[in-house]
């Protein structure tokens, strides 16, 4: 049986929550299966990889894990500029052929920010169906035309009721995506329309392979903050949990049996009895992340897009 093969990113501030990640993977992997993890490497030091180490040799499935890090590639525009939350780093991933063999098959690319519920072999072996990539919807963008979607669907050709899906969590035809150049023409796209992206490395993966995507069941990658921020409550028995956003477990004390779970991983790891500082700003996170958002998040998305695009003029 060939290893699962997961491709990563994080940089030395994604040192926590990558150990946490790759634990809940490997705590869920299948007996007698492999994975070779890849890891975007954005600066993680030495010390940093030592204690990554450590906080996975304990579980039965380390010994059937290997892990490579690589340099980011970023296709020749190294110039991309970093705005609001997101480094330049999150676009390496656009280059996810350069980090494999030439035969590499499916692989799976997996946010850091993840947690692993289920065996990652199971999102392996899903069918294709002859598309390029597989993915779930996105539930705070869930169209093109939505607010915090592709700003210029219409002139794209696409419809507005055309779905949009997040790329945290997708399965992919690495050989497909060679053939069809997606990485190039998604570096292509960023430098064109960089003024009125407002997902993203994101935004320009759902223009290129618009119509060439599958659909993945929703429990691959469920968001915990969905309750709060659109008064829907996500799938209770999730494949895979995905802390999108600004809202992560280790930056205040969520609430939501996520973030529990988060913790209890944190303490299986190198990091053990790590938690959020109690700061002003762990306090605002925390009371924000409550239904006071319900009201306020339309606003807070309008005004989000906004400052990101008056950023990049």
């Amino acid at each position: 049986m060939d290893p699962v093969v997961v491709v990563t990113l994080a940089d030395e501030s994604y040192g926590l929550p990558l150990a946490v990640m790759v634990r809940s993977l490997l705590e869920h992997l299948a007996a007698g299966r492999a994975v070779r993890i890849v890891v975007i490497d954005g600066g993680i030091t030495p010390a940093t990889k030592r204690r990554l180490a450590e906080s996975w040799q304990d579980t039965e499935a380390a010994c059937r894990c290997e892990v490579e890090y690589v340099i980011p590639d970023y296709g020749g525009a190294d110039d991309i500029p970093a705005w609001g939350r997101v480094t330049p780093l999150t676009f390496a991933r656009l280059s996810i052929a350069r980090y494999l063999p030439l035969d590499s098959r499916e692989v799976i690319l997996l946010d850091s920010d993840t947690l692993v519920l289920t065996d990652i072999g199971r999102l392996a072996a899903t069918d294709l169906d002859g598309a390029t990539v597989a993915a779930a919807q996105d539930p705070f963008v869930p169209l093109v035309s939505s607010v915090g979607g592709l700003a210029n669907h219409a002139a794209l050709g696409l419809r507005p009721e055309a779905r949009y899906f997040n790329a945290g969590v997708m399965l992919i035809d690495i050989g497909r995506w060679r053939t069809e150049h997606v990485g190039s023409k998604a570096f292509e796209f960023t430098r064109r329309h960089l003024p009125i992206l407002q997902q993203y490395d994101q935004d320009s993966l759902n223009a290129v392979l618009a119509g060439r995507w599958k659909e993945l069941d929703p429990r691959w990658q469920v968001q915990p903050r969905t309750a709060n921020s659109l008064g829907r409550q996500p799938p209770d028995d999730p494949y895979i949990v995905h802390f999108s956003g600004r809202l992560k477990p280790w930056l205040y004390r969520g609430r939501d049996r996520a973030d529990a779970l988060f913790h209890e991983l944190v303490d299986r790891t190198a990091w053990r009895g790590a938690r959020p500082a109690r700061t002003l700003r762990s306090w605002a996170l925390a009371l924000y992340d409550s239904p006071i958002r319900r009201v306020l998040y339309p606003a807070e998305r309008r005004a989000h897009n906004w400052w990101q695009r008056r950023q990049r003029r």
